[in-house]
């Protein structure tokens, strides 16, 4: 890093695939509790970025791009700890997808579908929700490489139309 203006650092670096192919138009931004007025940069067409950052607070920068998962990663206060230039490596993301159906294979609308690592709580941090579509679909993307856990809760409106037993059914993992 080196000295922007006072209180401030010019970070640069570079954001490469899993293959170290440069990834140009990735956001690369400042997690902040607080909006910055300086929304993020984009890598150029050699994945190479320079972002202008605080100098006096804990730095997390955020790489984003769609059909990659996204990146994170801490910045060191100390200058001596810092890295003259940046190398982060981005992985293509995953995605599951699937429908509810109750045991006649009626698909179910409004169904709360949960996606989580194995082995965390229904309420931790991990665990996603999102609600199946009017044909019974669901989706989850920008997914890590790694083991899920998918739950099915219908809406009391589809266990009162049908009070079968639901099942994912078609659940495919790309």
């Amino acid at each position: 890093g080196t000295l922007g203006t006072p209180g401030t650092l010019i970070l640069r670096g570079i954001v490469v695939s899993a293959s170290d192919v440069p990834l140009p138009r990735v956001h690369v931004g400042l997690v902040t509790r607080v909006p910055l007025p300086e929304r993020g940069v984009l890598t150029d067409d050699r994945g190479l970025f320079t972002i202008r950052v605080p100098a006096a607070s804990p730095l997390r920068l955020a790489f984003t791009k769609t059909r990659y998962v996204s990146q994170t990663a801490v910045i060191p206060l100390r200058e001596t700890d810092r890295p003259s230039e940046m190398r982060v490596r981005m992985s293509l993301a995953g995605a599951i997808s699937g429908r509810v159906s109750d045991r006649s294979g009626l698909f179910l609308m409004g169904t709360t579908v949960t996606l989580q690592p194995p082995g965390v709580g229904q309420f931790d941090p991990a665990a996603v929700t999102t609600t199946t579509n009017d044909i019974g679909e669901f989706r989850f993307g920008g997914l890590a490489e790694g083991p899920y856990v998918v739950t099915a809760r219908p809406s009391v409106f589809a266990l009162s139309v049908n009070s079968n037993r639901v099942a994912l059914t078609d659940a495919a993992a790309v």
